[in-house]
């Protein structure tokens, strides 16, 4: 007995787990959209998304926004890639849909750059 318990709360964890990962509706406000201007600082493409950093002066004060993209491979296949989006202090205009709890986090839906070029995240989390 001990052993089927002890087995259905861990296989409990591993689906509350793989199911926690994609709860993008519960973190983000789907129903928003901020967009800030700055410069992209960090990028970091580890499974399973694509985080950045953008650097943004605000009225003075420099706020760093912690931002979360789409999987690698939904990325890959839409061909976006690292050469695409890099983290050398480029100016650029990010749009995300705001985290529900911290004002600094969002998850990105595009990224337009000072030349026009545009990165679209759109469709998978739109």
């Amino acid at each position: 007995m001990r052993r089927l318990t002890a087995l259905a709360l861990g296989l409990s964890l591993i689906a509350s787990t793989a199911f926690g990962h994609h709860g993008v509706n519960k973190m983000f406000d789907q129903d928003k959209r901020v967009t800030v201007t700055g410069k992209i600082d960090k990028v970091s493409w580890i499974n399973p998304h694509i985080y950045f950093t953008v650097l943004v002066n605000e009225g003075g004060a420099m706020k760093t926004y912690r931002v979360e993209s789409v999987p690698i491979n939904f990325a890959r296949k839409a061909g976006i890639t690292s050469k695409d989006l890099l983290g050398d202090g480029r100016p650029a205009q990010v749009t995300m849909k705001p985290s529900r709890t911290d004002p600094l986090l969002g998850f990105s839906t595009s990224i337009k750059y000072a030349d026009g070029r545009v990165i679209s995240f759109s469709g998978f989390n739109e």
